[in-house]
C-alpha cells in the first residue's frame, strides 16, 4: 500500500520536525508548548537562511545538512518523534549561527563573505 506508507511518512515527518512537543509527549502546559514552538520557530527559521548563504560554500553546508537529512530520512520509514531530532539540532544552531554572523556583517548591504568585508574596510 504505497499512498498508506506515503500518508505516514508524512505524518512522521510532522511528529519529527514539529515545532512545539507533540500532544502525546507534552507536559499539558500550554506555556510550555508556546514556549518550545517559538524558540524552535526562531532556529529553523535561522537555520533556513544559514542555508542560503552556505550554498556559497557547499563542503560545510554538506557536512552540516547531511545528518539532518539522514535523521529525517531515517524517521520517515521509522516512528518519528521530536525527540530523535535532538542529535541533529546542533547542525541546526550551527546553520542559524552563520545566518546571524551574515546578518550581523552586513547582509543587508550584500556583504556574503570575509573577502568583501576586508575589501570595503581598507578603501579610503
Amino acid at each position: 500500500q504505497p499512498g498508506r506508507a506515503m500518508r505516514l511518512a508524512g505524518r512522521k515527518f510532522l511528529r519529527t520536525w514539529s515545532p512545539g512537543p507533540n500532544v502525546a509527549e507534552a507536559s499539558g502546559s500550554a506555556y510550555y508548548w508556546w514556549a518550545s514552538f517559538l524558540a524552535y520557530s526562531v532556529v529553523v527559521g535561522g537555520a533556513l537562511l544559514g542555508l542560503l548563504v552556505l550554498l556559497r560554500r557547499p563542503l560545510a553546508l554538506c557536512m552540516l545538512a547531511a545528518p539532518v537529512v539522514y535523521v529525517t530520512a531515517v524517521h520517515l520509514i521509522i516512528v518519528g518523534s521530536i525527540r530523535y531530532r535532538v542529535p541533529v539540532e546542533p547542525m541546526l544552531y550551527i546553520m542559524a549561527g552563520v545566518a546571524m554572523a551574515w546578518v550581523v556583517r552586513g547582509a543587508p548591504e550584500g556583504r556574503l563573505n570575509d573577502r568583501s568585508v576586508k575589501r570595503k574596510q581598507s578603501s579610503p
